[in-house]
């Protein structure tokens, strides 16, 4: 969801909705999902900023689903 190209981004950002959708319609409360790559094409800053607003946008079209971020291996989270 921080795809560098708009189409991309797009799609990402509706299978990300759509699937948060889904847990919502399921009774699911926790949504595990890897975020995507920069692709070296954009900063990482620029790439989290899209992310977060990826996600932004997803909880404002779902409840009670929270989205879980998974981090690549080898990675710390300070």
């Amino acid at each position: 969801m921080g795809h560098p190209g708009a189409d991309a981004l797009a799609k990402s950002r509706a299978a990300f909705v759509d699937e948060m959708q889904r847990c919502e319609q399921l009774g699911l409360v926790w949504l595990n999902f890897h975020p995507g790559s920069h692709l070296r094409e954009i900063s990482e800053s620029e790439c989290l900023a899209r992310v977060a607003e990826s996600i932004n946008l997803a909880l404002d079209q779902t409840d009670g689903v929270t989205a879980v971020i998974e981090l690549p291996l080898g990675r710390a989270v300070i």
